[in-house]
């Protein structure tokens, strides 16, 4: 009987670190962002420069128009490398 709690414990045990795990999974997303501030080399805004992100894996750069404090953002970029 011994050996059959001992593997039920090992079975618990298991199930446990398992179920640890699935919120790291339904937490990662399938999309980034980038935002910042455009500005000039005195450190002034740049308020209307439009901001480009392209990829090899997009049909369309992504693009954004900074505020009126240079700040822009672009959302709902899939993961990759972009220029």
């Amino acid at each position: 009987m011994n050996r059959y709690r001992r593997i039920a414990s090992n079975l618990a045990i298991v199930g446990l670190a398992l179920a640890a795990g699935v919120p790291a999974v339904f937490a990662q997303t399938g999309a980034g962002s980038l935002r910042g501030y455009v500005r000039d080399e005195q450190g002034g805004a740049l308020p209307g420069v439009t901001v480009t992100a392209t990829s090899p894996e997009m049909i369309q750069p992504a693009a954004a128009v900074a505020d009126g404090e240079g700040y822009y953002r672009l959302i709902n970029l899939a993961p990759g490398t972009y220029t």
